[in-house]
């Protein structure tokens, strides 16, 4: 859990943080409650990578302000989406 905790949000997400994402934060800072979503891919410790949904909020408790993630592996989804885009 430490090496998780030292990572920052780019070294598990590369791909995101290639583009210019930093209008996207600031929105969520400046529209409180609001939450953004996407799909992107995450990288594992071994350089592999799955694809996720990710639902992304900026929360200031007055004592400190964190982004809040919630990600979610969609592999078997988008698997079952394919098989059913087949049939």
């Amino acid at each position: 859990m430490k090496e998780l905790s030292e990572l920052k949000a780019e070294d598990l997400c590369p791909e995101l943080f290639g583009l210019n994402i930093q209008a996207e934060l600031d929105s969520l800072v400046n529209q409180p409650n609001k939450i953004l979503e996407f799909e992107t891919t995450i990288q594992r410790k071994d350089q592999s990578q799955y694809p996720v949904e990710v639902q992304l909020q900026y929360i200031d408790s007055g004592l400190e302000s964190v982004y809040f993630a919630v990600v979610n592996d969609v592999t078997v989804k988008r698997q079952i989406q394919l098989q059913l885009n087949r049939s």
